[in-house]
């Protein structure tokens, strides 16, 4: 089915420069492959004024996230490395009886290891009853993940081994926040297959219907830090494997510059600029909706993971609701996907660190 868009809407996709930054200037657009060399510590001035090499390093927030999952488990996982402080998340979601089983602990930024490339690195955090370890490996066409969590009376031990496939178009990024201040993202839909063990249970995840998003991350992000996220994924159609990720975050000119994008059957669509409300107490939703009615979906929360606290100058006010989703998305030809039946997760994330 075809609709008649309001406004045509498009961007450049290019293919991937060898380095992000090069002669001490940003390379910035949107690309359809790995960025080789990732080296913003290279900008030159990135904060208007010279420091050294050191700080800008200290400034880099980075990490690198996944969610994935069925139709019966949705999974998150991250390491984060904030650098005042680092962060290792573990989420299981179940879809039919919506139990979460969260695991996360805050730990020194040494303990974390955050991947140079996605073409060839390791992103992992290592801790006596709580591990995490991505592996880049696109030479190959493969990110393998596993994690290994230690059980209590409130949670059953976990143990994730998945090997996602880089089959998909990925969408990888490089947005200026000012002048020469940039982020970076690659972001991929994968089919993926593994094992999830949960308690006594194992759950097998079968290729033809499992999937894997990943997010390499890296940012000069302000000092006070604003956006919202979507992101879902699954199977529509005839076993289409189908996924959008749209954030509203503070880059200059999203009109050019955002990361929005739908993946569907195999290719990358970029999409505009979004915005999001949240209404409703007792039946909340959540949407995300654009001016060029291209984009128009609602995530319905089951359980979230949510953490707020003001210690001055610290302040964190973070919501991450998992729940299924509704709507649809064009295509740029006007192609209308229904993402009914998808399931994934959103964030609204305001915080000072």
């Amino acid at each position: 089915m075809k609709i008649k868009q309001r406004m045509p809407y498009s961007r450049p996709v290019l293919d991937p420069p060898a380095e992000l930054v090069t002669g001490g200037i940003y390379n910035w657009g949107t690309f359809n492959g790995p960025v080789p060399l990732l080296n913003p510590e290279d900008a030159a001035r990135p904060f208007c004024v010279p420091v050294p090499r050191a700080y800008k390093k200290y400034r880099i927030k980075e990490w690198e996230a996944f969610q994935a999952g069925d139709d019966r488990y949705f999974v998150l996982g991250a390491v984060y490395n904030a650098k005042a402080a680092g962060l290792l998340i573990l989420s299981v979601f179940e879809i039919e009886t919506e139990n979460l089983y969260h695991y996360q602990h805050l730990v020194p930024p040494w303990k974390t290891k955050i991947g140079s490339s996605m073409i060839m690195s390791e992103t992992s955090c290592r801790l006596r009853d709580m591990t995490e370890v991505i592996t880049n490996d696109l030479r190959n066409g493969t990110v393998r993940i596993s994690a290994e969590c230690r059980g209590s009376k409130k949670v059953p031990s976990v143990r994730l081994d998945i090997t996602a496939y880089h089959e998909t178009e990925p969408i990888v990024i490089s947005q200026p926040f000012s002048d020469n201040r940039g982020l970076y993202s690659h972001k991929a839909l994968m089919p993926m297959d593994g094992s999830l063990t949960l308690g006594d249970r194992c759950i097998s995840f079968m290729r033809d219907r499992s999937f894997t998003i990943v997010d390499d991350h890296k940012g000069y992000y302000p000092g006070y830090v604003s956006y919202d996220w979507i992101t879902a994924a699954g199977f529509t159609g005839k076993g289409i494997l189908t996924g959008f990720n749209c954030t509203r975050n503070q880059v200059r000119d999203p009109e050019r510059f955002n990361e929005n994008c739908l993946w569907h059957e195999g290719r990358m669509y970029p999409l505009p600029p979004i915005v999001a409300e949240r209404t409703g107490e007792g039946n909340e939703v959540w949407r995300y909706h654009d001016s060029y009615g291209m984009v128009d979906v609602r995530l319905y929360p089951r359980k979230r993971n949510r953490i707020k606290f003001c210690l001055p100058p610290l302040f964190v006010d973070y919501d991450a609701p998992y729940g299924p989703v509704e709507g649809h998305i064009l295509k740029p030809d006007g192609t209308k996907i229904i993402i009914d039946g998808l399931f994934g997760m959103a964030e609204k994330k305001r915080y000072r660190l």
